[in-house]
This record gives structure tokens, sequence and C-alpha cells, in this order.
């Protein structure tokens, strides 16, 4: 009854601290003790980092770290990981359920699990930086008036050409809004790519975490700490690979399609915006319209808004990326620290 009403405060507790989603991971996590004692622990780097004249904003797990403070951002989670480590240890050896020799082993393959963890995520880190996540998009075709019939006196009214002048535009902004939407499932093709991408590179990395970690547990541990850790591993792995797939990538992927491509180009689609732009000739009795102007300015405002949508993409899936790596990260690392 009385440790039941303990883990109901905590989890009231948790609520309150991180938030529900957040408290529902730590309490249902491989050791939800460790998870919270590295979560709190892990809120010393949420600030930022000012060293030799630069700065940078290091954020709380699951948000991206960026540029040069990386290195920094690097020392700065090791030391927290260390530091939850230690108190884990004085927590546990009070305790007298294991000799010191076997906290100290299993310590040493925390360590190194750490270091191999750290190792992955800066050459992850590195390994997009210098290219684009996916194909740069190209720019969009333009749009020539005179391909709807700009300049043509073919109407014995005026008020006939004012009628084909707007279908004319109907036709223009359905024309641009096409390459606009071709140009737009290229951009989601390459995303989804280049997340196929991000998933593979997770996957060869557990492998390798998995068998590091056997080999460690082999260099380090004996006796019982060994048949603890060996328990322990796949439990870990498992942690790690069942938190990337609640990420739903994917999924995330396509709103960010909506944000930067769908919502900004809407107002860019109504016909009427572009219908004051044109003008009218009479000649013998015969009139024409004139949309130069009004060509112009949809080819430069969708144009425009394309190269900007496929920037604000290719930022965000970077952004993307590093949020998976960092929730990864810090699930094997809680997990490392709950082996204690």
């Amino acid at each position: 009854m009385l440790l039941g009403m303990i883990r109901c405060l905590e989890a009231v507790g948790d609520i309150l601290e991180y938030g529900p989603v957040e408290a529902v991971r730590i309490n249902t996590a491989l050791v939800p003790e460790a998870e919270r004692s590295y979560r709190e622990i892990m809120k010393n780097i949420d600030k930022p980092i000012l060293e030799s004249g630069y700065s940078s904003t290091v954020s709380a797990p699951g948000k991206v770290i960026r540029d040069i403070g990386r290195a920094r951002v690097s020392r700065k989670r090791t030391d927290a990981f260390r530091e939850a480590v230690e108190k884990a240890v004085r927590d546990r050896m009070s305790d007298n359920c294991y000799s010191e020799e076997h906290h100290l082993q299993i310590k040493d393959l925390a360590y190194e699990m750490h270091d191999c963890l750290s190792d992955f995520l800066e050459k992850a880190s590195e390994k997009y930086e210098e290219e684009e996540t996916f194909a740069v998009c190209e720019e969009l075709p333009e749009l020539d008036a005179s391909d709807y019939g700009s300049g043509d006196y073919d109407y014995g009214r005026l008020s006939q050409a004012k009628v084909s002048c707007r279908d004319a535009l109907t036709h223009a902004v359905t024309d641009m809004r096409d390459y606009y939407e071709e140009g737009k499932r290229k951009a989601a093709a390459g995303g989804r790519q280049f997340l196929r991408c991000v998933a593979e590179d997770i996957r060869l990395f557990l492998e390798d975490f998995t068998a590091s970690y056997d080999d460690y547990v082999s260099l380090y541990c004996e006796g019982e700490a060994r048949v603890w850790a060996e328990e322990m591993r796949n439990e870990i792995v498992d942690a790690g690979t069942k938190q990337y797939e609640s990420m739903k990538l994917e999924e995330k992927l396509d709103e960010i399609c909506k944000d930067v491509f769908d919502r900004p180009v809407e107002k860019y689609w109504d016909v009427w915006a572009y219908f004051d732009q044109c003008d009218y000739e009479e000649d013998d009795e015969s009139y024409c319209y004139k949309i130069e102007d009004a060509v112009c300015s949809l080819n430069d405002m969708v144009r425009e808004c394309y190269e900007s949508a496929c920037g604000q993409m290719d930022e965000q899936v970077r952004k993307l990326y590093q949020s998976a790596l960092d929730e990864v990260a810090d699930v094997l690392c809680a997990g490392l620290v709950g082996l204690i």
C-alpha cells in the first residue's frame, strides 16, 4: 500500500515537472528511477554555454544541437551522464545489495558505452552537415504571358476581353500550381528518402552498440556483474529502438510539408489577386488583354515562396534528424544509468 502511494506521488510529481507525455515515458521506462534521475541531471545542460567569446544554446533532450557548440555540448552531456552514474553508484552502494567491485565493473561498462554513444552522435551530426539533406530543389518553370493569349486582338467587345482575361489567368494559376505541387512532391520524396537513411543509421548504430556492449561486458564484468549486464542488454537496446519507432518521423515530415509548402502559398492561388494588374487595348474595333504584369507577379511570388519552403524544409528535416538522435541517445543513456 505504502509503495503504491509513493509511486503514485512520484507519477504526479513527474507530470508537474515534465508534462503528461514525458511523465508516461518516465514511468514506463526500463528503470523509472534511473530515467527520473538522468532527466533531473540533464537539466544542467539546458543553458547557454559561454566560452572563448562564443555562445551556443543547448536544448533539452529531443532538441537540435547546433554548430560551434557541438564539442562543448558533448562535454556537458558527458559530465551530466557521469554525474548521474556517480549518484546512482552512491545510492546503490548504500543499499549494500552488491559489492563495491560489482558497482565499479558496471560503472566501467556504462562509461565505455556512453563513449560509444557519444562517438556515434558526433559522427552522425557531422555526416550531413556539409551536404543537402535531400536533393536540391530546382527552380520552378517560369510562365510566359504570350502562352495565355496576351496581346491577341481576338475580341469584339471589351467585356469579352475581360472574361477571356479571367480565364487565361485561371489557366496560368493552375499551371503554376501544378508546377508547385510537383516540386513539393519531389521535395517530400527526398525528405522521406533521407529519413530512410536516418533509420538505417540508427539501425546500424544499435547493432554496433549491442556488439560493443558485449565486448565491454567480457572486458570489465565478472560474476554477478556479468550476469546482470547480460540480462539488461536487450532491454536497453529495445528501449532505444521503441523510442525511435514511437517518434513517427514520416508523419512529422508530412506536417513539415504542410507548414512550409501548403500554408504559405495558399494566398497566391487567388485569380482575382492578379486581375487588377491586367490591361486592355483596342485596335480597329478589336480588343485584347495584357497580362504580362499579372503573370510576372505570379511567377515572382510563387517561385520565391517555393525557394523559401525548400530552405525551411531542409532546416526542419535536419532538426528532425537531430531530434531523433537525441531522443534515442537519452533513452540509451538512462538505460545505462539504470544498470547501476
